[in-house]
């Protein structure tokens, strides 16, 4: 997870290379998308339909063995805002990752970091914010700069009708989509198939309905840590494992301080 959204028509390399690095945070990537961002455009301005999902991603090996299962509860809210947490492994072994938080009414983000019961803050403008957000594609629906190739009427999907689109992201590198139109293209069945890598995810449940803003902050009893605090925090639990890239550790110490 080295770059974030250059322009949307990255979303799909960016996207998938996030998710990735999140399943994989014990290999040096940090377990949280928000690490890294670019600007991308003005977001959308249409108000977003509040929900909550769960949404699990399958892992398959080359021989198409399943290799890992990992899992997070999503929940977007009325004016933009969105929290990813209780991220985790579910196979082959359970394991936690840090959770992400986009606070549009309190201008910040958050970094939420279970095994060492940390925060990190990251103050952003409303501007930064929702250029961020126009740059994923779980809030935003395709247009001509999305390499769409097809796309047809889909499936119902936990009571939602969806529209099916095909993303050709390179001659080997191909995404299928469920996305419910209502939710601002929110995906709710994923294949993305690269090469011989094939990952599967898709949406366990599904509620409308605004959910409380406690959701948007950590626990109680985590501490506030700078980024270098929570790295050494991190090793120190984790047997010497890297929760950042010593680049990105740099950069995100400095926007730390710089929000201080």
């Amino acid at each position: 997870m080295d770059t974030q959204t250059r322009s949307k028509a990255l979303r799909g390399p960016v996207r998938r290379g996030l998710i990735a690095c999140a399943m994989a945070a014990s290999a040096g990537c940090v377990a949280s998308f928000l690490a890294t961002r670019q600007p991308v455009r003005a977001a959308d301005p249409v108000p977003p339909v509040p929900f909550s999902a769960v949404v699990v991603t399958s892992y398959f090996s080359p021989e198409g063995k399943l290799a890992r299962t990992a899992s997070y509860d999503y929940y977007r809210f009325r004016d933009g805002s969105f929290a990813m947490v209780n991220q985790r492994q579910v196979y082959p072994v359970a394991k936690q990752w840090a959770g992400d938080v986009v606070d549009l009414q309190l201008h910040r983000d958050l970094i939420i970091e279970p095994v060492t019961r940390s925060v990190i803050t990251l103050k952003r403008t409303r501007e930064e914010q929702l250029s961020f957000l126009a740059g994923l594609w779980n809030e935003n629906c395709p247009d001509a700069d999305d390499h769409v190739e097809a796309r047809e009427d889909g499936e119902t999907l936990l009571g939602f009708p969806t529209v099916h689109i095909t993303t050709r992201l390179s001659p080997t590198w191909k995404q299928d989509r469920w996305m419910v139109l209502k939710l601002k293209c929110f995906s709710v069945k994923d294949i993305d198939v690269s090469g011989d890598s094939r990952d599967e995810t898709l949406v366990t449940s599904l509620s409308e309905g605004e959910q409380p803003r406690s959701v948007l902050s950590p626990p109680g009893d985590y501490a506030e840590r700078a980024p270098g605090e929570v790295a050494k925090a991190y090793a120190l639990a984790s047997g010497g494992d890297q929760i950042f890239r010593p680049r990105l550790l740099a950069r995100l110490a400095k926007e730390y301080k710089a929000g201080r």
